[in-house]
């Protein structure tokens, strides 16, 4: 785990207080629907979870971050045209982005941390990005049908509305994330070459596929909630 990352949560669960010591594996990353339930709960055992979950989200951002920045190095390296200059600019950008998000990640991680040891704290920036579930997993399509064919409720529906518009609107982001790498790739090549653009161009149309498909969906569960 790295420097930044770390954090120990000492807590209060049951009766007497246990020192918990929040080590980020894959497992401890929450999905979207399950980080937003457990912020409705306002318990100390959600509490503890929640700080488990931003503790690891922040490593994730680290890793991605890293990523980037080492695609930046790729892209400057091979540069000869200013398409391929940008693309890097871009990674900085996308790293940078990564590195901020981590650092509120485990601001909040430490927040969840205190309260669930009954310390005054004091919620941080950019916490209701991620208590919605930002950077957390997408829920399974089998744990979406599960909740789908559940839902009964006027909360219910809303909570899978906001899920559905949430994905919508970051499958845009990606899908003009891609529009913006096909230049790049595209100079690069070579007279008869392969495209590599051309996969850039089919990620995009992917994603946007995706965003309608969600608002689509959205649309329908606030329907839902109206007549719940």
């Amino acid at each position: 785990m790295k420097p930044l990352s770390r954090i120990v949560v000492t807590a209060a669960v049951f009766v007497g207080v246990a020192t918990f010591a929040a080590a980020s594996t894959p497992s401890d990353v929450l999905n979207r629907l399950e980080v937003q339930k457990l912020v409705a709960l306002e318990t100390t055992v959600a509490n503890l979870r929640l700080a488990l979950h931003f503790n690891a989200l922040s490593d994730q951002f680290i890793t991605e971050a890293e990523q980037h920045r080492a695609m930046a190095l790729v892209y400057r390296a091979n540069a000869n045209r200013s398409a391929t200059t940008t693309a890097g600019d871009q990674c900085d950008r996308l790293a940078a982005r990564a590195e901020q998000w981590a650092g509120a990640a485990l601001e909040l991680a430490m927040y969840y941390g205190d309260i669930a040891s009954g310390i005054d704290a004091v919620l941080p920036a950019r916490a209701m990005a991620l208590q919605g579930g930002y950077g957390a997993p997408q829920p399974t399509a089998e744990q979406l049908h599960k909740l789908a064919l559940t839902a009964r409720t006027r909360d219910d529906h809303l909570q899978l509305r906001e899920h559905y518009a949430t994905v919508a609107k970051e499958r845009a982001a990606e899908a003009a994330d891609y529009a913006v790498m096909v230049p790049a790739y595209r100079a690069s090549v070579r007279n008869g070459g392969y495209d590599p653009g051309v996969a850039y161009e089919r990620l995009a149309r992917i994603a946007r596929k995706a965003a309608k498909e969600a608002t689509e969906a959205a649309n329908r569960h606030q329907v839902l909630a109206n007549v719940s």
